[in-house]
C-alpha cells in the first residue's frame, strides 16, 4: 500500500507547494515513489469574512500564476543559451541528443542529423535566393530531396 498524504487546503497553490516540499524532502518526485496526495478542500463560510478569505486565496493563486508566466520564458531562454533544446521534437535537420547535466538530470542538445544535412542546406540556399515555398518544394522534389519525417503534407506538396 502506498503512503498517503492528506492535504487540507483552499487553494491549488498550496497543493503545489506541498508536492514541492515533499519532493525536496525525499529528493525525488513523490508520485514516482508511490506517494499519493489527496486534497481535501476546506469550505469557507458564506459571510463577509469567508468571502474575504476566498479572495485572498484567489489573489495568491493569481500571483503564483503571474510569477510562473514570467519565469517560464526566462528559464527557457536561459536553457537555450546553455545550448539545450526546449521543445519535444527537434527541428528538421537536427536530432535531439540526450545529455546528462548532473546525475539523474537529462537535457537534450541539438546536433545536425547527418541524413538531413544536404536537404536542410538546400532549403537554406533557396530561402536566401528568395524562392517561394511552392517553387522551392517543387524544385527539391524534382531533384530527389524528399521529407522523411511524419506528415509530409504542406503548402509545397503536390
Amino acid at each position: 500500500m502506498a503512503p498517503l498524504v492528506a492535504l487540507l487546503a483552499c487553494s491549488l497553490y498550496w497543493d503545489d507547494a506541498l508536492v514541492f516540499a515533499i519532493a525536496e524532502n525525499i529528493e525525488q518526485n513523490p508520485f514516482s515513489v508511490g506517494i499519493r496526495i489527496i486534497a481535501i478542500y476546506q469550505e469557507t463560510s458564506d459571510d463577509p469574512m469567508g468571502h474575504f478569505v476566498e479572495g485572498i486565496f484567489e489573489l495568491v493563486d493569481q500571483y503564483e500564476s503571474d510569477v510562473n508566466r514570467m519565469r517560464t520564458p526566462a528559464a527557457m531562454h536561459k536553457n537555450a543559451e546553455l545550448g539545450f533544446h526546449n521543445g519535444s521534437k527537434a527541428p528538421y535537420g537536427f536530432v535531439a541528443e540526450p545529455v546528462e547535466v548532473r546525475p539523474g538530470k537529462i537535457k537534450r542538445r541539438l546536433v545536425p542529423n547527418r541524413k538531413e544535412v544536404p536537404s536542410h542546406n538546400e532549403v537554406i540556399r533557396q530561402y536566401i535566393a528568395h524562392q517561394g515555398v511552392k517553387a522551392a518544394a517543387r524544385e527539391m522534389n524534382q531533384r530527389g530531396y524528399h521529407y522523411t519525417g511524419v506528415g509530409g503534407s504542406g503548402a509545397g506538396t503536390s
